[in-house]
């Protein structure tokens, strides 16, 4: 199997993950940042399907600037921040898909001589690192008992670029 078609079918799945953890979630808030992570792996989706016209897709989003005041929003409306067993080894796994996406991207980085290429699973790879923070966040905040505005600002949002 070729990395591109192994890739997709990893952004599709995630995209997949990241929807169900949308419906579950409890919190307004959480379900719209869930939501948002599985827009960005269909996108990630469509950058594969479509390697050779990546040029428009790869541009920065504003999901991390979102994320925290979607969280800001929840705690004033006192959403319920529902975090069982269940829930926090839901949120675990989504980190694990992460950084095994970060890994698979970064090998294929090094793997490829193609700059077009390069730049597609650089890209990948620093999405993927994102994502990854941005639940290692969210697990911080749900588990947390003393849910107030401060603690939904995220402190590790802040990426090179």
């Amino acid at each position: 199997m070729k990395i591109h078609d192994y890739a997709m079918e990893r952004e599709e799945a995630a995209k997949e993950y990241y929807e169900i953890l949308s419906e579950c979630a409890k919190s307004a808030g959480i379900r719209k940042i869930f939501a948002a992570l599985a827009e960005e792996e269909q996108k990630h989706f469509e950058l594969l399907r479509n390697a050779a016209k990546i040029e428009g897709m790869q541009k920065k989003t504003d999901l991390f600037e979102n994320a925290e005041k979607l969280l800001v929003a929840s705690v004033k409306n006192k959403d319920e921040f529902l975090c069982n067993s269940e829930t926090l080894k839901a949120y675990e796994k989504a980190v694990e898909m992460e950084h095994e996406s970060i890994r698979i991207y970064e090998n294929a980085f090094a793997e490829t001589d193609d700059p077009a290429e390069k730049n597609t699973f650089r890209f990948l790879a620093d999405q993927e690192i994102r994502h990854k923070s941005l639940m290692e966040n969210i697990i911080d905040f749900v588990t947390k008992p003393d849910r107030t505005v401060e603690h939904a600002e995220f402190a590790r949002f802040e990426t090179e670029d």
